[in-house]
């Protein structure tokens, strides 16, 4: 437990030195968020008291993009470590290559997490808007599953580097598509019924829109028991595929790099 202890402090170090970087990607997120906020007030003609289906746009995208922060994982030091052969000196040593990025990311997602709990105190002292503590429960536990699924489909698309070169277009194709089908550009209301029922088979609307909802006291407890149950469905999935994707990726690894 040890050597994970000390990817957890070497992860808060590289933190700390890059933090520069964190705080314009915390920045972006959050201007965004605003951007989008403010085109669907302006086209809707509301205001942030405006509701939609039970919530207002305010709390819905605020909440959506905390969710989405903390979710966030990066592939590329995983394709880098592939791409450069670096990923043979790790192979080599005694310890989980998988929960080593893992910690390794632990220290953004805590401060992001700290974060978004002082923005939802800070705005719901001045909005009246709070979260109940059944329904804070039930958002953890969704953004946990949303975090493990994101994860692994990280390293799925990293673990593509052991064919293709770049493996870039992939995560913009798969995140960008997640994107409409997860709320985060617009609230899945407001899509044709047609792609609506689409998003249901999708794992995107349950790694954000449904812990929202959730959130908001806006899920019925059978349609709640049903959405915790497929992100569990797919966690296990992209944990397969990751596997399968891996095991056949370094049968014909080599150590030199691509």
């Amino acid at each position: 437990m040890k050597k994970y202890w000390q990817f957890f402090k070497m992860g808060f170090q590289q933190f700390l030195e890059y933090r520069l970087n964190f705080v314009w990607s915390t920045a972006g997120a959050i201007i965004s968020t605003l951007i989008l906020y403010l085109f669907w007030t302006a086209i809707l003609g509301s205001n942030p008291s405006r509701t939609i289906s039970g919530f207002s746009l305010g709390n819905y995208y605020l909440l959506i993009s905390i969710i989405g922060a903390l979710t966030f994982s990066n592939f590329r030091p995983i394709a880098d470590d592939i791409w450069e052969g670096d990923l043979a000196i790790d192979l080599l040593r005694p310890y989980n290559y998988i929960l080593k990025h893992f910690l390794f990311e632990l220290p953004y997602k805590i401060t992001r997490l700290v974060l978004g709990i002082v923005l939802i105190l800070l705005i719901g002292r001045f909005t009246g808007f709070k979260i109940s503590v059944s329904n804070a429960i039930l958002l953890s536990i969704s953004v946990a599953l949303a975090v493990g699924v994101k994860f692994y489909l990280a390293f799925l698309i990293a673990g593509l580097a052991f064919w293709f070169k770049r493996v870039h277009g992939f995560n913009a194709l798969i995140f960008n598509f997640g994107g409409l089908f997860s709320g985060e550009l617009i609230p899945l209301i407001f899509l044709p019924p047609t792609l609506d029922a689409f998003s249901h088979y999708l794992p995107f609307r349950y790694l954000a829109y449904f812990p929202v909802q959730l959130a908001l006291g806006q899920v019925a407890i059978r349609q709640s028991i049903l959405g915790f149950a497929i992100l569990v469905l797919w966690l296990a999935l992209v944990v397969v595929l990751n596997k399968l994707v891996w095991a056949k990726g370094l049968s014909q690894f080599d150590a030199s790099g691509r």
